[in-house]
């Protein structure tokens, strides 16, 4: 049977349970809420960039890699998202962030459906989406997860900073993020 999977990190503003509750409901399936925390999502930072083969700006798209390795471990093979959505209704390719979750569904050993992922789907207004599941439109976001300390991700990045001839530079969540997945990528490509 299909299951309604959620994260709950604790992280202030962050989650969206009621949200995933309220869609569950509409469509008479039972929400399983998901909870890990900010040092859980942090654990499996290697991993997942090791699962996408990239930097990131922002943590966000580490919690589609810690819920399709929990609906792996429940036995499910197949996440089904609404990734591609935005892009298909704006009408212009997302070359970032579904290209980063789909990695990580595949490197939490799932498959990725999704009705917009081939830019196919006659739905071009997402109200009729809503309407479909009978819930109430909320206001687009973009979400992005809080700061979170990324220094034990942040030693020996010295040499690579002298290799790449660039100062680092932790002025901002971003900066601290890219510099710190641009190191573990480097770490696993080199095997170390």
């Amino acid at each position: 049977m299909p299951a309604v999977l959620t994260l709950e990190t604790g992280l202030a503003d962050y989650d969206e349970v009621e949200q995933a509750r309220s869609i569950a409901r509409a469509v008479g399936l039972r929400c399983n809420v998901v909870r890990i925390d900010a040092e859980g999502l942090l654990d499996l930072l290697p991993e997942a960039i090791v699962a996408t083969e990239t930097p990131l700006y922002n943590l966000h798209p580490v919690t589609r890699f810690a819920l399709a390795r929990e609906a792996q471990r429940r036995g499910y093979d197949t996440l089904v998202t609404g990734d591609g959505a935005d892009a298909l209704f704006r009408n212009e390719p997302d070359l970032d962030y579904v290209p980063i979750v789909h990695a990580m569904t595949i490197g939490a050993g799932m498959s990725l459906a999704s009705p917009f992922l081939d830019g196919v789907s006659p739905v071009r207004e997402k109200r009729a989406l809503y309407d479909y599941v009978r819930t109430p439109i909320a206001p687009k976001r973009a979400r992005f997860m809080p700061a979170l300390d990324m220094q034990r991700y942040a030693t020996d990045l010295e040499p690579l900073a002298e290799e790449l001839q660039m100062e680092i530079h932790w002025t901002s969540a971003r900066a601290r993020i890219g510099w710190a997945t641009l190191g573990l990528l480097v770490r696993s490509l080199r095997g170390a």
